[in-house]
């Protein structure tokens, strides 16, 4: 735990420069170690382990904000309908142009990146919400600095967790019977995180909002079988 400790606080604190050439080749191979398999009732080492991955994942991305990210719009939702800007806010629409989007897509983003986005996701199924609510914060945070098209390949991913262990029934209705109640609040964690950021697209909100009205139903069915 100490170690892990130590590395999270060098991969916060050490300038992005020095710390890139020891990722592909040191530290992204020591995090997809089966060594980790043996904490696998260590929580606090699952959790250090995730936030680890998340500044590792941060290292391989440069400091900026997406520029596709979804802004706040008025309070007032006439003022929204009607296109009409207040002073002091902003309009609800992505801020972009053509030269962010070439940057974007010019840059080159490591294929190991693809590693530690699979380790968060996998950190969104833990069975302690510590580790699922790190995992969301470093899914959060690394979307943040992607290229719109891989940003949504992360959304995507997202709603597959919702998908696993669901099944159509006899009478061709969603069975929700098998599912995971850590994978869908730690999706649910994830997706209410890329909200936040103006991450999450209206364009992917026909897809996101079924299933966290799912998630809603099932908690309270699980609420009332409690009751009686």
């Amino acid at each position: 735990m100490s170690i892990l400790q130590s590395l999270c606080i060098t991969y916060q604190l050490s300038p992005r420069t020095v710390l890139l050439p020891t990722l592909d080749d040191t530290i992204v191979p020591l995090l997809s170690m089966p060594f980790f398999d043996q904490y696998a009732n260590n929580a606090l080492v699952r959790k250090l382990r995730t936030k680890l991955t998340q500044r590792v994942g941060l290292c391989y991305l440069k400091p900026k904000i997406a520029t596709w990210r979804y802004q706040r719009g008025n309070r007032s939702l006439r003022q929204n309908l009607e296109g009409i800007v207040s002073s002091g806010l902003v309009s609800a629409k992505p801020l972009r142009n053509a030269e962010d989007e070439e940057d974007e897509d010019e840059e080159d983003i490591s294929e190991n990146l693809e590693v530690i986005i699979e380790i968060l996701l996998h950190g969104l199924r833990d069975k302690d919400t510590i580790v699922r609510w790190s995992a969301a914060k470093g899914i959060g945070r690394i979307t943040q600095r992607l290229p719109q098209e891989l940003a949504e390949d992360v959304v995507g991913s997202l709603l597959e967790l919702f998908e696993e262990n669901t099944f159509l029934n006899k009478e061709n209705e969603l069975d929700l019977s098998a599912v995971s109640d850590h994978t869908w609040h730690g999706a649910s964690l994830a997706i209410a995180e890329l909200a936040r950021r103006g991450l999450l697209l209206p364009n992917r909100l026909e897809e996101t909002i079924p299933w966290i009205l799912k998630v809603k139903e099932a908690n309270e069915k699980k609420k009332k079988k409690k009751r009686y």
